[in-house]
């Protein structure tokens, strides 16, 4: 079976190909994940975490769309990016735009550290449907192989910062299935 995890940085999922543009410890393949050099049809899985978001806001479709090509009939997709939706809410009720600057606008420390794009349920739902994607929902990290493995990643992410009993979810888990 073969697992894609897309842009990695150092968190190393055991089972996947760990793929990141720059060199980690996590790191398998280094390459850019715009273009990958797998056989189309030959991936069984991709994960991909506080990825889909650095694209802009013209060119995450057509990376999405090449992940899925990708993928199997029946292959999984899981897609972990920022939720504008819970952003709003946060800012709504904190009114505290720096809290929150990281999830908009990423945290800008190296070159591919900026965001693009940003996303919703609907944004993405449309999306998958576009590609033909069935059964696409939102997904519970403790149940993916991330916190199977005691992973710690930004699929959970939650304010305030790592308060995952009481904290708000500040991330969109979403999965489908190719068709």
């Amino acid at each position: 079976m073969k697992k894609l995890h897309l842009g990695c940085a150092n968190r190393h999922l055991e089972g996947y190909i760990n793929i990141d543009i720059r060199p980690g410890n996590g790191v398998d393949v280094v390459a850019d994940i715009r273009k990958l050099d797998f056989e189309p049809g030959s991936v069984d899985v991709i994960y991909n975490c506080a990825v889909l978001e650095h694209f802009g806001r013209h060119e995450w479709f057509d990376i999405l769309k090449g992940w899925t090509e990708l993928l199997k009939p029946n292959g999984k997709m899981y897609i972990s990016t920022t939720s504008f939706d819970a952003i709003v809410e946060r800012y709504k009720k904190s009114r505290n735009l720096e809290e929150l600057l990281g999830f908009l606008i990423g945290g800008q420390k190296y070159e591919y550290d900026f965001h693009g794009m940003v996303f919703n349920l609907d944004i993405l739902t449309k999306a998958m449907q576009s590609l033909g994607f069935k059964n696409i929902q939102e997904y519970d990290w403790r149940e993916h192989d991330v916190g199977l493995q005691g992973l710690d990643d930004y699929s959970q992410a939650y304010l305030p910062h790592m308060d995952k009993e009481n904290g708000t979810l500040m991330v969109l888990n979403i999965s489908g299935i190719k068709a």
